[in-house]
């Protein structure tokens, strides 16, 4: 009996701990590039243009958005296969469309967090 429950506590443990679900795992991905107006108005929306990198086993699912009148930080979220999967080399790099709501004050600072912890950074005058 006790082996019994030694192994069910075991496997629940590994379960629970197990960054990898469904042989993925979450992984934040780089962003290349932000592109932004030079300015924009207080109120309203600004649309930007961020570029994801992705490819091989890397796939983007979100953006984590946190906004502030002042700055916006971004971080591209994905999900990256278990090890031992076979993956391609390529490097993909993928346009999309990320809108924020105002208002704003200015400077706006629009930040990107990459997965070394360093940042990408752009800044909007607002008007």
């Amino acid at each position: 009996m006790r082996s019994i429950v030694a192994a069910v506590l075991a496997w629940t443990t590994v379960s629970c701990t197990n960054p990898f679900v469904n042989g993925r795992r979450d992984i934040t991905l780089y962003v290349s590039e932000i592109v932004v107006p030079a300015s924009a108005p207080a109120t309203g929306t600004l649309t930007s243009t961020v570029t994801v990198q992705t490819g091989g086993c890397k796939q983007f699912e979100r953006f984590r958005v946190t906004t502030t009148p002042a700055f916006v930080t971004i971080e591209a979220r994905g999900t990256d296969a278990a090890p031992g999967n076979i993956c391609t080399d390529d490097i993909l790099l993928r346009k999309m469309s990320l809108d924020f709501s105002g208002p704003f004050s200015d400077p706006l600072t629009i930040t990107a967090i990459e997965p070394d912890a360093t940042v990408l950074v752009r800044t909007v005058r607002i008007q």
